[in-house]
């Protein structure tokens, strides 16, 4: 089955995602100009990121984990949007699920949400570490830069307006979680000058 799917989340894919994002959304959508872009998307931090979730064990994701990809019919949930599922890290799927663009979840219900999961891996079997939260945020923030790169891509290059109206809140969970996050201080300042615009 595994050579049916796409390739397996790794250090060149987590790049690839940071550089959809600057490309689309911060350099065509908010205009930053190539050097911006350049400083930004070399900061040593960001290939850390890359580099320390490729290293991690994978399971099989969705990689588009989302509300609109989520389907109920007769008290059923149904997934939808699936052809980019491979192998990757459970907490990306968490993450694209818990800041979803298309949900407007509060931060005492995002972590209840938390709880609950961690809830349940206890439940079942699985090791529950200190790395949890770590993980989880840096998905967050890879799953935001894929998402914000996808809606500046459909909403400018293919003609898919709706998804800019997306932005402003995918931009502000972005900025929440970099700003927790080590040797990121630019990419946070940018984000919060673009948001102030």
């Amino acid at each position: 089955m595994k050579e049916h799917l796409p390739a397996e989340f790794n250090a060149a894919l987590y790049v690839w995602e940071q550089n959809y994002f600057f490309e689309n959304c911060l350099g065509r959508y908010f205009g930053v100009d190539n050097v911006k872009l350049g400083s930004l998307a070399t900061l040593p931090a960001l290939n850390q990121v890359a580099a320390n979730l490729a290293r991690l064990p994978r399971v099989l994701v969705h990689r588009d984990f989302q509300s609109q990809n989520i389907i109920m019919r007769n008290s059923l949930a149904y997934l939808i949007d699936f052809q980019g599922m491979r192998p990757g890290l459970a907490e990306y799927d968490l993450a694209s699920l818990l800041y979803d663009p298309y949900v407007d979840l509060t931060e005492a219900e995002r972590a209840e949400l938390i709880a609950y999961y961690r809830e349940q891996q206890i439940k079942n079997g699985i090791t529950v570490n200190g790395e949890f939260d770590s993980k989880l945020r840096h998905c967050a923030m890879q799953r935001l830069m894929q998402a914000l790169g996808a809606y500046g891509f459909l909403g400018l290059v293919k003609g898919h307006k709706h998804f800019l109206k997306h932005l402003p809140a995918a931009m502000k969970s972005l900025r929440s979680i970099v700003a927790d996050l080590t040797g990121l201080d630019e990419l946070e300042r940018t984000l919060a000058e673009l948001l102030a615009r």
